[in-house]
């Protein structure tokens, strides 16, 4: 793993680390319905000039590093070092160890404080992912919305509660006391869970993009097409079916 020791917190370590060694699992960390293009290029013009940016945050979980704030800068770090001729790029991290269900928490709720502010959808999503790992148990709706930093109210945080039967009483008579209820079992992913996640939805993303006409770029296309080609060497030689893969991949072709 590439990692330079650098400062240590209470728990937490600040270090330079190449992005290959971080997991960044869109789908399973980043409650944003898509990267900000603009947002990242913004970004990677800054970090050009040398500006510096907030170490990312990353959790380690079994060994594995999930990245749970900082997508966007880790996207420009990236464009930087393409840019550059620098690859892999490299990023200052914040580090905490952890588990799966904690760094869900951390991640959903990463941009309630800073950052790009997240939309109302994001923002369901993030009380989606919260719900499911367990970190809303026992809280009333006001605990729930001052988790969330205000950015949801105590009503909003009793409406949503409602896809989660079991999660909070009733929304109460007026004048009466809510009565958190427990006894949920939360749905927490391990790290080795969360990687073949992880490899999964990034797949498919790049699939829909390519499929979707999205990316047109030859020599972008060429690189795709070489990473590929990779891809269903290691496949076959970690056992998987590598001519399983092959008819999958060519149905996202483009022409």
């Amino acid at each position: 793993m590439t990692a330079m020791n650098g400062n240590r917190g209470a728990g937490t370590t600040t270090r330079k680390i190449a992005l290959t060694d971080i997991i960044r699992d869109a789908a399973g960390m980043q409650v944003r319905d898509d990267i900000d293009r603009e947002l990242v290029e913004s970004y990677a013009r800054s970090m050009a000039r040398g500006e510096e940016f907030p170490p990312v945050e990353v959790f380690e979980v079994e060994g594995k590093l999930f990245l749970v704030d900082g997508f966007h800068r880790c996207e420009a770090a990236e464009l930087v070092a393409e840019n550059a001729g620098q690859a892999p790029a490299v990023v200052e991290a914040k580090v905490k160890a952890g588990s799966m269900a904690e760094a869900t928490e951390a991640a959903a709720l990463a941009n309630t404080t800073h950052g790009k502010g997240l939309t109302r959808k994001e923002l369901r999503e993030a009380f989606r992912r919260l719900a499911g790992c367990g970190a809303l148990d026992g809280l009333s709706s006001r605990e729930m919305a001052a988790k969330f930093h205000h950015k949801i109210t105590h009503v909003t945080a009793v409406s949503w509660a409602e896809e989660f039967p079991g999660l909070v009483a009733k929304k109460p008579k007026k004048g009466a006391a809510e009565r958190p209820r427990g006894g949920r079992e939360p749905d927490p992913l391990s790290a080795t869970q969360a990687v073949n996640n992880a490899a999964i939805s990034n797949l498919l993303q790049v699939a829909r993009l390519v499929n979707g006409g999205n990316v047109t770029d030859p020599r972008t296309l060429d690189q795709l097409a070489e990473a590929a080609e990779d891809l269903l060497a290691a496949l076959k030689e970690r056992g998987g079916d590598a001519e399983r893969a092959r008819n999958a991949l060519e149905r996202f072709e483009v022409e």
